[in-house]
């Protein structure tokens, strides 16, 4: 029997075409500057956001895929 998932780990894989609104939505999600949030966009695979709720994982995956980003949770 295997447990559920309590933690997740969002993970940006790939940038997309509209970095500049993934740049937003990272700035929204992880509250990184703009140069900070511009830089993850430019060095993928990159962790996003760790140990966070299953509720929170979903939501940053949303956001960053509504921006054009590909996201993974693990």
């Amino acid at each position: 029997m295997s447990e559920e998932q309590d933690e997740f780990t969002v993970v940006l894989v790939d940038a997309g075409v509209d970095k500049v609104a993934v740049c937003k939505a990272l700035k929204e999600l992880t509250g990184l500057g703009l140069a900070e949030a511009k830089a993850m966009t430019g060095r993928v695979p990159t962790t996003v956001l760790e140990t966070v709720d299953e509720e929170r994982a979903h939501k940053a995956k949303r956001a960053l895929h509504l921006a054009g980003a590909t996201v993974e949770l693990n």
